[in-house]
């Protein structure tokens, strides 16, 4: 029996809303990536909605992270060392979700007629929100590798 103490609050609460982040961002990926021809705004709003449960997916992952008892103060305490990159990835926190609010903007207000264009660039924008976003979570990973010495995980 093991006498090392078992994965913290902080810790278990961020592993679950990794997940979940996670899944809203599969979501996304596949609504952007359906047909849009000929069905702009039928793509645009299943693209929105998709965006949507993205940022909310977010949120809850900043609210979770970000807490005075969440995972980044707590790997503060335990490694004080690791402040910048927690810090970095705070800031990150900032721009992604707007990012996230400036596509949804986008794509809640599609244009009256078909157009390939408009289609591409929301499309473009949206890829590279989602490979922000999984680089962020990547570096939260690595993170939590260094200060807890664990894959926090959360693929699926």
């Amino acid at each position: 029996m093991s006498d090392a103490p078992g994965p913290s609050r902080a810790f278990e609460s961020a592993q679950t809303q990794r997940a979940g982040l996670r899944r809203a961002m599969g979501v996304a990926e596949e609504a952007i990536a359906a047909p849009a021809t000929g069905r702009v705004e039928s793509w645009a709003s299943e693209a929105c909605t998709a965006a949507q449960t993205l940022l909310k997916a977010f949120e809850i992952h900043i609210d979770t992270t970000e807490d005075p008892d969440g995972i980044l103060e707590e790997i503060i305490r335990m490694s004080p060392r690791l402040s910048s990159p927690v810090t970095r990835l705070r800031r990150e926190h900032l721009t992604l979700r707007e990012g996230l609010i400036s596509q949804i903007s986008a794509l809640d207000s599609p244009p009256g007629a078909a157009d390939a264009k408009w289609v591409n660039d929301r499309r473009e924008a949206m890829i590279e929100l989602l490979a922000r976003l999984a680089r962020h979570r990547q570096q939260g990973a690595d993170l939590t590798y260094e200060a807890y010495g664990v894959d926090i995980g959360g693929e699926t």
